[in-house]
């Protein structure tokens, strides 16, 4: 004799799964955490930063210390801001040299709707894929 779960038509009930949006007592606790780790993670760093202040301020020559930072910070800008340009240069590559039309595959229908969305705003994707990898 067999199981009546087992007979076609009588399948077990899942159970829905209700989800909540959360509180405002938990986003703010979470953020709260998301800080102090954040502090705590950076806490070397920031206490280099100050001793190094201090003693450049101690020598009386923090125009040096201040001059180096904004060196390493614009290198830091320069580079960001070359990778992204060469980025976007050859996203525009692909995108000529990408086919007109794709093969017919179940993967290309699922990305189909994804395609004729990007299509009308091909420059401000490559403009934001760019800037946000850059």
């Amino acid at each position: 004799m067999r199981n009546p779960s087992d007979l076609p038509g009588n399948s077990p009930r899942i159970p829905k799964l209700r989800i909540r949006k959360p509180g405002r007592g938990r986003v703010a606790i979470i953020a709260v955490v998301a800080a102090l780790l954040l502090l705590i993670l950076s806490a070397r760093s920031l206490s280099t930063f100050y001793i190094n202040v201090l003693w450049h301020r101690s020598l009386g020559r923090t125009d040096v210390y201040w001059g180096i930072l904004g060196t390493k910070w614009m290198l830091i800008g320069a580079f960001t801001l070359v990778f992204a340009l060469l980025l976007w240069i050859n996203l525009a590559i692909a995108d000529r040299l990408a086919p007109v039309s794709v093969p017919d595959s179940q993967e290309q229908r699922a990305l189909a709707q994804l395609r004729t969305l990007l299509r009308k705003r091909r420059r401000l994707t490559r403009t934001l894929i760019a800037l946000i990898l850059g």
